[in-house]
């Protein structure tokens, strides 16, 4: 994995999941990653778990208002109007958020990714961004 860094959008998976959500329209991309963690029963891989955990983040600072992590990209994407049904920003929402959670914990308690950081000196750090990243979602 490329760009080895603790925050969930520095690294070269969540940075090309980023280029799509820009180009998107509507949440089928954001909630896309989220998604494919909710419904896999099986072993969670990184790159499916750096998506799920950037578009968490994203999640996360559309219900919380706090964009202190995000690309500037992702600020501009959440707060436009252009390409939206009837100009309307994407309706984020509890729902959205509740998905996000019960990702986050699972990539968490079993993952390649955790794995990962498991074995470098990062892994409280990287562990703190997530507990961070859940108590946004929870608000």
């Amino acid at each position: 994995m490329g760009a080895w860094c603790t925050d969930n959008f520095s690294n070269d998976i969540a940075t090309d999941w980023v280029a799509a959500l820009e180009k998107s329209k509507g949440l089928k991309v954001l909630m896309s990653p989220i998604e494919r963690i909710h419904k896999n029963t099986g072993y969670l891989q990184i790159e499916e778990c750096s998506e799920a955990l950037a578009a968490s983040e994203v999640v996360a600072a559309a219900i919380s208002s706090d964009y202190s992590i995000t690309p500037e990209s992702v600020q501009t994407w959440l707060n436009t109007k252009k390409g939206f049904i009837f100009a309307k920003k994407p309706q984020i929402g509890a729902n959205h958020s509740i998905k996000a959670i019960n990702v986050v914990e699972r990539i968490l308690n079993e993952s390649e990714l955790k794995e990962l950081w498991q074995d470098s000196d990062e892994f409280e750090n990287w562990q703190g961004k997530q507990q961070s990243l859940l108590a946004k979602l929870r608000r």
